[in-house]
């Protein structure tokens, strides 16, 4: 639905703002790691939520392999959390790019 494209998209941008205005770039603390983690896996969580009954079981099983490899590295491994976590949101924006093009192109085509 439109509303939920438009939810897609304020969750996006409210993971992605602080890193496309560099807030956060330049903070490389262990915490600043955690928290950058910690809004990628967020995001995702959100948006996998609304996308779901769009989804495959196979599109689910990976995002589930993502998200376990997130829950499996300790909190204490800044760098590689951030990594899980990034891994994560990013293969969730995958998804949601796919079905907008799968959305797109079975849309109805009026004269």
């Amino acid at each position: 639905s439109t509303r939920t494209i438009q939810v897609i998209q304020e969750i996006k941008d409210s993971v992605e703002k602080p890193h496309r205005c560099g807030w956060l770039e330049n903070m490389q603390s262990e915490e600043s790691k955690r928290t950058k983690a910690r809004r990628y896996r967020d995001g995702a969580v959100k948006i996998m939520d609304l996308l779901r009954p769009e989804l495959t079981a196979s599109d689910i099983a990976s995002y589930e392999r993502y998200y376990d490899d997130l829950y499996n590295t300790p909190e204490t491994w800044a760098n590689e959390r951030l990594a899980a976590a990034k891994a994560l949101w990013e293969y969730v924006l995958s998804l949601d790019e796919w079905l907008s093009h799968a959305r797109i192109t079975a849309a109805p085509r009026y004269p």
